[in-house]
């Protein structure tokens, strides 16, 4: 009795051929095209690559709030522009000198804000590449706002927003309130 060799399901390449040439480029082309999907998912999820100059605008239901200084526009996420949002977490004074979590307060602010269409003019980005915008809902600057109340702090592009921070400082409201 001789015994066979086993016998093999998937035959071995030797050298190029033409199925084999073929199979490569399509490996090469489906490649390039994973990364373009992952580079335009993480576009769409975090606000890269929109640009500077443009306008986007999304009704009041397609428009969700971040944090204290971040919008989400449909599939673009965008940071209100000339401001530092407060992070969860940070203590300032509330209604009547009591103590409040003053980021919270400030996703709350903005999302009282965007009661209508909210219409943004791009204004670049920032060192990490997100997309700054300028926001306003029914004819109120967000930012503005924000700044104005003491639930962020200008950043010192804008002399709009650095005029609001000094009068919230002056007035004692938000962060710049003295603590009970």
């Amino acid at each position: 009795m001789t015994l066979r060799p086993p016998r093999r399901i998937f035959r071995r390449q030797t050298g190029p051929s033409g199925s084999g040439v073929m199979r490569a480029a399509m490996g090469g082309v489906l490649s390039v095209g994973v990364t373009l999907g992952v580079i335009g998912l993480s576009s769409a999820l975090f606000g890269h690559g929109t640009g500077s100059g443009g306008i986007l605008s999304a009704p009041a239901s397609e428009v969700a709030v971040v944090d204290g200084g971040t919008l989400r526009l449909g599939p673009h996420v965008l940071r209100l522009y000339g401001l530092t949002p407060l992070a969860r977490g940070t203590a300032c004074a509330g209604q009547g000198g009591q103590p409040q979590d003053c980021g919270r307060a400030a996703a709350n602010a903005l999302a009282r804000m965007v009661g209508t269409d909210v219409s943004c003019r791009l204004r670049g980005e920032d060192g990490a590449g997100h997309a700054l915008a300028s926001c306003r809902s029914a004819g109120t600057d967000l930012g503005r706002a924000l700044v104005a109340a003491g639930l962020a702090r200008a950043s010192g592009r804008d002399e709009a927003l650095v005029d609001a921070e000094s009068a919230a400082r002056n007035a004692h409201r938000g962060i710049w309130a003295p603590a009970s």
